[in-house]
């Protein structure tokens, strides 16, 4: 009597259409990744943004540039909203009103983090970084040279004060500032 034969078997592939970690095999070695990954990465950074806008709280005068010799471009009235870009230059922030680029004072600009407005200026006593996160060994974003003038947002953490210079937000140690 003769054996019957049967048609060759394929290989089966639906084991590598399944997602890598549903897979025998690598499970345990993926849930371990996972929560290395967790642990590493610690608490997610505190956020820390360029101030977006500001209000006048008086009228003042935008300036073509930041030195005192500057050119009145327009008058921002009372009340009335700019957008701050992120620069700023001895007690100047540069700003944009009405589709008009130019320099106001901080102290007349109110972006609601100080109980009794103004925008808080800072000057770093030595090159600074701003960091990404409120940390030691944090990315660093951009480095303020020393005299460089920061914009404070209002935020501190661990020593960290959030800020941005030249348009950028992030953290700068507060040590670093005067």
């Amino acid at each position: 009597m003769t054996q019957p034969t049967f048609p060759a078997r394929r290989p089966r592939i639906a084991h590598l259409l399944r997602p890598a970690w549903r897979r025998p095999g690598f499970r345990v070695p993926f849930m371990l990744l996972v929560l290395v990954l967790a642990l590493a990465g610690g608490s997610a950074p505190a956020a820390a943004h360029a101030p977006g806008f500001a209000t006048a709280l008086n009228d003042l005068s935008l300036l073509e540039g930041p030195g005192p010799a500057a050119a009145v471009l327009a008058i921002v009235p009372a009340g009335a909203e700019v957008e701050l870009t992120g620069a700023a230059a001895g007690d100047l922030v540069e700003v944009i009103f009405a589709g008009q680029q130019g320099w106001a004072a901080a102290a007349d600009l109110d972006a609601g983090h100080l109980t009794d407005g103004g925008i808080e200026l800072a000057t770093a006593i030595t090159p600074t970084d701003l960091l990404l996160s409120p940390h030691p060994g944090a990315i660093t974003l951009a480095v303020a040279p020393a005299g460089a003038t920061l914009i404070l947002t209002g935020a501190e953490v661990n020593g960290y004060l959030a800020a941005a210079y030249d348009g950028t937000g992030g953290w700068v140690l507060a040590a670093d500032l005067e």
